[in-house]
């Protein structure tokens, strides 16, 4: 299953969102252990922080933790919560309901699941809906800030991205490309299926150009331009026509093929092999990786100048 924290971001959310079900409301003895600005840090919410950090690590690890280290990271990590929290607030950044109802649906059809299934999968991970829901409003709250208030500053020369590229060629790296023809039967009568197949058979048997028979019998795309789908990624087919189209030579034509809901029959017409990506087609993804790492720099820029303009008091 799909990760259900899609909009997690890269700079130590998961300290972020510990907190989540603990309310900031300290209890009458309840002891403030860091003062941001306007904002406190208790000691129960710090221990609670430490706590599900501590579980989380020692799941993923056999070595000794460092408590207290453990301790010293988790209350700067939330001390930089405040800080965007309140970066955020003057920024006039909030998020509304529905913009957690649409991740939640989001991640329910990414992962092919119900709501129930998700409360499921929540209190296997000890989280309620409710507590899930602060979570995701904590990461949306992450990104606008992010989008409003950085990246208005990020500007990438296209000089920037050539230069990316050359260091980087290796990483972009085209698949095998293909131009092929597809004839794809498909119909709800299975008798009617049965003679649409029979047809295409009898077709190649008597000499009927692939082309010729996409024309008359093709349910696929571009049926009238004789099932020629062009130049495409073998990856991007299905795994059985992946595995036909490898034992093909140019020019030859498979047997049929049977699919979920469909047969088909394809045909390789060229290939090229793999080599560098061009530029442009490597562009998006070298944009991607460029606007993650300045973006990563950008905030920790912004909260290095936020704390030195803050009163952030100690009180451990």
């Amino acid at each position: 299953m799909k990760s259900f924290y899609k909009y997690t971001l890269t700079f130590g959310l998961f300290i972020f969102t510990v907190l989540s079900s603990v309310s900031n409301v300290p209890a009458a003895t309840d002891k403030i252990v860091a003062v941001i600005n306007e904002d406190i840090i208790t000691l129960s919410e710090l221990d609670a922080a430490v706590n599900i950090a501590v579980q989380g690590l020692k799941e993923g690890s056999s070595k000794e933790l460092d408590t207290a280290e453990v301790r010293s990271k988790v209350l700067d990590s939330l001390i930089e919560k405040s800080l965007m929290e309140q970066g955020a607030e003057k920024a006039g950044i909030k998020v509304s309901e529905r913009e957690i109802d649409n991740a939640i649906n989001d991640i329910l059809e990414d992962n092919k699941i119900d709501l129930e299934k998700l409360k499921v999968e929540l209190i296997a991970n000890g989280l309620t809906l409710i507590q899930y829901r602060e979570r995701l409003h904590q990461e949306i709250l992450q990104n606008k800030f992010i989008e409003i208030v950085l990246r208005a500053k990020l500007s990438i020369h296209p000089l920037t991205v050539k230069e990316y590229y050359e260091r980087h060629k290796d990483e972009y790296q085209s698949s095998a490309a293909l131009s092929i023809a597809l004839i794809l039967l498909s119909s709800d009568d299975e008798t009617l299926l049965k003679k649409k197949i029979s047809a295409v058979e009898e077709g190649f048997k008597d000499g009927v150009s692939f082309e010729e028979l996409a024309g008359d019998y093709s349910d696929g795309p571009k049926a009238e331009e004789g099932g020629r789908l062009g130049l495409v990624t073998i990856t991007d087919l299905d795994p059985k026509l992946q595995k036909a189209l490898s034992a093909l030579k140019i020019g030859e034509t498979s047997k049929a093929i049977r699919l979920s809901n469909s047969t088909a029959y394809v045909k390789l017409i060229d290939k090229s092999a793999p080599g560098p990506m061009p530029l442009e087609e490597a562009k998006p993804r070298i944009m991607n990786a460029i606007y993650s790492q300045t973006m990563n720099s950008l905030y920790d820029d912004w909260l290095y100048k936020a704390s030195k303009n803050s009163y952030i008091e100690i009180r451990l």
